[in-house]
């Protein structure tokens, strides 16, 4: 993990974003993440439940399902162009790039 993350994800939840994690992996990890992350995610969708891997839109169509979110009042933020970026595009959602 970034440095930068906690921080910048504390300051996006002060501000009112609700965060949720699209996570290709298991329940156990990706709760072990976010916990040392320390900033509240709202919920996690991950592959192993949803039997969806990115980049399918197995995640986007469960994000939706779950949330009642509209695309056009959200942003996906992503570590990988082609697990994340490139399906968000697909499905005309605004997104971000983190490189590790």
């Amino acid at each position: 993990m970034f440095a930068e993350v906690p921080g910048a994800l504390a300051e996006a939840h002060e501000r009112g974003w609700r965060l949720v994690a699209l996570s290709n992996s298991d329940r156990g990890l990706i709760e072990a993440s976010l916990r040392a992350i320390g900033v509240p995610f709202e919920r996690a969708i991950v592959a192993s439940e949803i039997g969806s891997y990115k980049p399918a839109h197995g995640h986007w169509r469960a994000f939706y399902e779950e949330t009642g979110a509209e695309k056009s009042r959200h942003a996906h933020v992503a570590q990988s162009h082609f697990h994340d970026i490139v399906p968000a595009h697909n499905l005309g959602i605004r997104r971000g790039l983190v490189f590790d």
